[in-house]
């Protein structure tokens, strides 16, 4: 961590760009990021003389939603642990939707027009346009505009079974650390993480899942009446698993958090088919649109040059399929806009 501390700021400009847009600010450290990013998270995590190490950092590269044994998870942890030092994990007050209703404002303050519940099957059933940008999976986008088997090799990855909780009190947790904390990890061990998402990839039903847990009205306390609060977590899964994970996953909960079943006012719960019926991105359940897995977890979603254009002159793709991945960046929209002008520039 040492050499990438206090240049967050220049490392997170290098990440989020694209190759061929500009060369990295800074090219000797990001190369040496990437010598280490690049390595398993298990192979990292030897450098850990301590199990809580190992595991704080197993639990970082999880978020990758694949083995901690597979290639690059060294650099999803090492993107998150930064972050953390720098800047922490902020939250939206108000909620995720904040994020959205800012966006939509922003677009209508610019003559834009939003409209929803009107399902898109092929692409002349929209109005003429100089250019199409596609928030979509690769596969519907190939569905919708016709473009055949252009992305018949991009895969999908393991899903995620979410819980929304209503709590009538904080949650008892037994580490007075994790009572502050917004985001709570449960391994316990990077054993048993990696163990966890390999059985979730590898298309078993979970037993003892790697959770992660978010407890947001510890720092933001509008979204729950005085003394309630709000409280999410979810697990990992087989793809398309219509299984129920709400009491394996309850059971992890009260191993660190003794009495917390007392607590539950409501829960909302949402295993693959629920998660994809909500948003046609995730399909099979997977938040991430697309595994990452080999080199799919560095070309994303095929070998190109401008992997946000397609081979319909008019068409662009712009959801988490794209660089730089999933994540609450909206730098995936930021560079199919580019590309789309420098389209629309070169034809003009």
């Amino acid at each position: 961590m040492a050499p990438f501390l206090g240049r967050w700021d220049t490392l997170a400009a290098d990440f989020l760009r694209t190759p061929w847009e500009s060369l990295p600010r800074d090219p000797y450290r990001l190369a040496r990021f990437g010598l280490l990013g690049l390595q398993p998270a298990t192979w990292v995590s030897r450098r850990f003389q301590g199990e809580k190490a190992r595991g704080l950092f197993a639990g970082l590269a999880a978020h990758a939603i694949a083995p901690t044994s597979g290639f690059a998870t060294s650099a999803i942890a090492l993107v998150f642990a930064l972050a953390a030092h720098e800047n922490g994990w902020p939250v939206p007050r108000g909620g995720s939707q904040a994020i959205s209703d800012a966006l939509a404002s922003l677009l209508r303050e610019h003559g834009g027009t939003i409209r929803t519940d009107s399902e898109v099957k092929r692409l002349d059933e929209l109005p003429p346009a100089r250019a199409y940008i596609f928030d979509t999976s690769p596969s519907a986008l190939a569905r919708i505009a016709g473009l055949g088997s252009a992305y018949h090799r991009y895969r999908y990855g393991a899903s995620a079974f979410k819980i929304d909780y209503a709590l009538s009190g904080p949650v008892p947790w037994t580490a007075p650390e994790a009572r502050r904390a917004g985001t709570v990890h449960i391994g316990p061990t990077a054993t048993a993480i990696d163990t966890a998402l390999r059985a979730a990839v590898d298309g078993r039903d979970p037993s003892t899942p790697f959770l992660i847990t978010a407890q947001p009205t510890l720092t933001d306390p509008s979204r729950a009446p005085e003394g309630r609060h709000v409280f999410w977590v979810y697990g990992h899964v087989p793809a398309g698993w219509e299984g129920d994970a709400t009491d394996v996953i309850e059971r992890q909960l009260e191993r660190f958090a003794p009495g917390f079943r007392d607590l539950v006012l409501a829960r909302a719960v949402a295993g693959p088919p629920e998660l994809a019926a909500r948003n046609a991105n995730y399909v099979g359940g997977d938040i991430a649109c697309g595994a990452f897995a080999g080199l799919q977890t560095l070309i994303r979603p095929k070998l190109a040059r401008v992997p946000y254009a397609t081979a319909h002159p008019a068409v662009f793709l712009c959801s988490s399929a794209t660089p730089p991945g999933p994540g609450v960046h909206g730098m995936s929209g930021h560079h199919a806009a580019k590309a789309v002008w420098r389209r629309l520039r070169a034809a003009s």
